[in-house]
């Protein structure tokens, strides 16, 4: 068992030495699951100070897996102090089956992922950009009248979901196969 001021000792000369060599937090240098489990140890039961040292010892770690997945470094600034009070707050909940480090991969990457989720969730298109978007679509990518081929009728399927889908739960069918017929020619019918 290591006691909190040998691991504060130990980590400030790691870090001190990781800052001269410029160490990457990314790299198979990572500091030993050992100090980590023993530091969760600590935070768990309530010090401070050893939860500092946990944080700071995977903050780095943390920003440079938010910065691959973001790609903004603000946003990925944001992203990490948002994963480590995540980490701070459920840190009771690590149990030791797995390393420090596994499980705080999971926490980062599933935060992050859920992050760009719900950016894509939140940009809602209206049913007029949707028909821009449908009017854009060149001739030369759609299927020939008549063919009925497979192809041609899952793209009018899936032009009847995406109707649907901006139409909400005031559309109708019949307008989205109306929609959808406009876009994608049927058989018998003229383009209007």
């Amino acid at each position: 068992m290591t006691s909190l001021s040998q691991l504060l000792r130990q980590s400030c000369l790691i870090t001190h030495e990781a800052e001269k060599m410029d160490v990457n937090p990314l790299s198979d240098a990572a500091p030993a699951d050992a100090e980590d489990q023993d530091l969760v140890r600590l935070a768990q039961s309530g010090s401070k100070d050893a939860l500092e040292l946990l944080v700071a010892r995977h903050q780095r770690w943390i920003y440079n897996i938010a910065l691959r997945m973001v790609f903004l470094p603000q946003d990925a600034e944001d992203a990490t102090q948002e994963i480590l009070i995540k980490v701070v707050t459920k840190l009771s909940t690590f149990r030791g089956g797995s390393q420090f480090r596994t499980w705080l991969y999971r926490v980062a990457v599933n935060h992050l992922l859920n992050m760009k989720r719900g950016r894509a969730e939140a940009r809602e298109m209206t049913f007029d950009e949707y028909a821009r978007d449908l009017d854009s679509t060149p001739d030369g990518d759609l299927l020939a009248a008549d063919a009925d081929s497979p192809d041609r009728r899952l793209l009018i399927e899936e032009a009847k979901i995406g109707c649907t889908a901006v139409c909400g739960p005031c559309g109708s069918a019949k307008s989205a196969t109306r929609i959808s017929s406009r876009t994608i020619p049927v058989p018998g019918r003229h383009r209007q």
